[in-house]
């Protein structure tokens, strides 16, 4: 029986509780519905100021209370339209009607066949039971009451980011081991295979990377680099572990890591000049072709420096011809770059003359001024020089670079005869270096050597003075290390020393006067070429008139330019 009153607990009019609607029919609002069972709804009109006493009758036979094995959402005679019409009166949020866990156990065939029979004994036995007997939950005594959250206090519960963060950070309870030759690694399997498509594929509690490339320095900063915040981690990155970390992540299949590490290395800011040779040589120890590359063409003002040391006299020939054939190391002239050239031959001749052809080809003779040429081929106090040019196919290249070199002073570069010279000759105009600025003309390959102890020392104390002044300036809790120096460097305080490899200058490298024109050819023209070079029309008239018929210059002697080009003695 139900009764509707106001209230104040009189009795109250009949109202129908249905709404019309302009298309005639009836329909009901949902929170009008305050109580269901399988027999009866009770609807009010206004559920807002109505209470409604509900008796129910559960003592007759064909009221059931449950099925057998099945269970119930609610418990029997409470709805979800009921407990939603509480929940609606004091404004708290809807209770769903049943609590799904997102995390759902596995269970084996026979462990749910075993469960199934379980449940169906327990549904028989409640089969048995009176049917007079009723339980709380028809009578209203349910745990589905509203919960008003903002009166109820309870302890925080630690985020478990943050736990799993303090985990990983402090090695707690690691599942996996990683072995490298002697070193073993501790670590959790989940954060390796979040980064690594290796550990992913692999997903196994014990792995062996001995012999794969990966170095146990690399593998731990690698690590290190994983379990960081991404604001931190790139400082792991530094001058000196760049290529193992860069390895390490190709191995492992670390694709953030390895895009970082090329960007670190792409950084001509980062890399340039003496640090990327540095880094050139590391490259080559692991046969990075890719790095060595990108190395090359920053290697520009620091070119003499290197032809100074040790290191560029351990190059190899095609390291050494790579380096020579560059348009960007910096020098004051193209002799220079012959010169650097015969100091590596010359560091051990026996051995090294069998590539020489192939290394004075990465030569522009074109480049180079006449007087000077003339004096390679005939000048007796460069015996080095002279060694060179026992071979025709030298001597081939310097007349070749002659030739260029008087017809384009001739005829310029911009025409016709200038063209037709240089097809008729089977010459090729040679591409400008990257040049200093600076003249600088050598008489003798002795001077050369000379010019390189000097420019040694005087680079080694602008190093110096600049790390004194770099230091001053450095924050004091700054805890990067310092820039690795190179190794050479220590020892270039005693150029004289032939175990350090630095320059040996032969005897007798007392000064002497210039026999020659001091004329500007290593220095950058207005145009970024060589300056014009110097030569008598009479002279270029006669070396012209000479070549004749010939339709390519062939190999000569020594004497062929010397009745034609006067030697440049000081007046």
């Amino acid at each position: 029986m139900a009764y509707s009153v106001n209230e104040r607990g009189t009795e109250n009019r009949r109202v129908f509780p249905f709404q019309s609607t302009p298309s005639g029919n009836l329909k009901v609002i949902p929170n009008q519905v305050i109580f269901e069972s399988k027999k009866v709804s009770v609807l009010v009109a206004d559920p807002r100021h109505a209470k409604v006493n509900v008796k129910a009758e559960l003592n007759k036979p064909e009221v059931e209370i449950g099925d057998s094995g099945q269970a119930k959402d609610l418990p029997p005679g409470v709805t979800p339209s009921a407990i939603d019409h509480l929940q609606a009166q004091r404004k708290l949020p809807r209770i769903p009607t049943q609590y799904v866990p997102r995390t759902q156990p596995h269970r084996g065939k026979l462990r749910h066949d075993q469960m199934e029979m379980k449940q169906n004994n327990q549904g028989n036995h409640h089969r048995h039971q009176p049917g007079n007997e009723v339980p709380l939950a028809s009578l209203g005594f349910t745990v589905e009451q509203p919960i008003d959250w903002e009166n109820i206090n309870l302890p925080e519960k630690t985020d478990l980011y943050d736990e799993l963060e303090r985990r990983i950070t402090n090695y707690k309870n690691a599942d996996c081991i990683v072995h490298l030759g002697h070193d073993e690694f501790h670590c959790h399997l989940l954060v390796l295979q979040s980064y690594s498509t290796f550990f992913d594929d692999k997903n196994c509690k014990e792995i062996d990377l001995t012999g794969s490339g990966v170095t146990s320095r690399a593998f731990s900063i690698i690590y290190d680099w994983m379990i960081s915040c991404s604001a931190e981690s790139c400082h792991l990155l530094r001058r000196d572990n760049i290529l193992e970390i860069f390895t390490g992540a190709q191995v492992l299949g670390i694709k953030e890591l390895e895009e970082q590490c090329w960007s670190f290395i792409d950084n001509e800011e980062l890399f340039s000049e003496d640090t990327a040779f540095l880094l050139y040589l590391d490259a080559k120890k692991i046969r990075n072709s890719a790095v060595m590359e990108l190395m090359i063409p920053r290697i520009m003002k620091f070119f003499l420096m290197l032809v100074s040391t040790k290191d560029f006299l351990e190059l190899s020939v095609d390291e050494l011809c790579l380096l020579l054939r560059s348009d960007y190391i910096c020098v004051n002239s193209e002799m220079e770059v012959l010169m650097s050239a015969v100091r590596w031959l010359m560091y051990d001749w026996e051995t090294r003359k069998e590539y020489l052809l192939d290394i004075l080809k990465c030569v522009r003779f074109g480049l180079i001024a006449p007087w000077q040429l003339v004096d390679v081929k005939r000048n007796p106090e460069n015996p080095e020089f002279m060694e060179l040019m026992s071979y025709p196919e030298i001597q081939k290249m310097v007349d070749d670079g002659l030739a260029f070199v008087i017809i384009k002073y001739w005829y310029s570069n911009q025409t016709q005869d200038y063209y037709h010279w240089i097809e008729l000759l089977g010459l090729t105009e040679p591409a400008n270096r990257n040049w200093t600025g600076e003249e600088k003309n050598y008489v003798t390959y002795r001077e050369f050597l000379l010019y390189l102890e000097e420019y040694q020392r005087t680079k080694i104390s602008e190093l110096k003075t600049k790390n004194i002044e770099k230091s001053q300036t450095m924050s004091n809790d700054c805890a990067e290390s310092p820039v690795r120096q190179p190794n050479n460097y220590q020892s270039l305080h005693n150029p004289r020393a032939s175990s350090s490899g630095q320059v040996n200058l032969p005897p007798n490298i007392g000064g002497r006067p210039s026999r020659c024109p001091r004329m500007p050819v290593g220095g950058q023209g207005a145009q970024g070429a060589p300056p014009t070079l110097g030569m008598p029309p009479e002279i270029l008239s006669k070396y012209l008139s000479s070549l004749g018929s010939h339709s390519k210059v062939v190999s000569r002697g020594t004497n062929d330019f010397d009745v034609k080009l006067p030697s440049f003695k000081n007046q």
